[in-house]
């Protein structure tokens, strides 16, 4: 009878032990599965965080480009690429 409790208990625990709710063990970028209650707090953080690194990949590109049109001195472009760093790098220096 202790057999049959212990073998019950062992299934019910290992049924208990879930996953993470989301892919822990990849960076935030590449996690594509997210499940549970659990999961919603982590996916909005991953969001934040996606949305920062596409801002400061834009900011970056803004600035070599507004470097390269310093150095060609063409005035139309650094317009264009110095309106892109304001809207992009938001408080960065140039």
């Amino acid at each position: 009878m202790k057999r049959i409790f212990v073998l019950v208990l062992s299934l019910v625990m290992a049924g208990c032990t879930s996953s993470s709710s989301y892919q822990s063990d990849r960076p935030p970028q590449e996690r594509d599965t997210y499940e549970g209650i659990g999961s919603v707090e982590r996916f909005m953080k991953d969001r934040a965080y996606m949305l920062d690194y596409e801002l400061e990949q834009k900011c970056t590109e803004s600035k070599v480009s507004l470097m390269k049109a310093r150095a060609d001195k063409s005035s139309t472009e650094i317009e264009h690429f110095s309106a892109a760093v304001k809207r992009f790098c938001r408080n960065k220096p140039i």
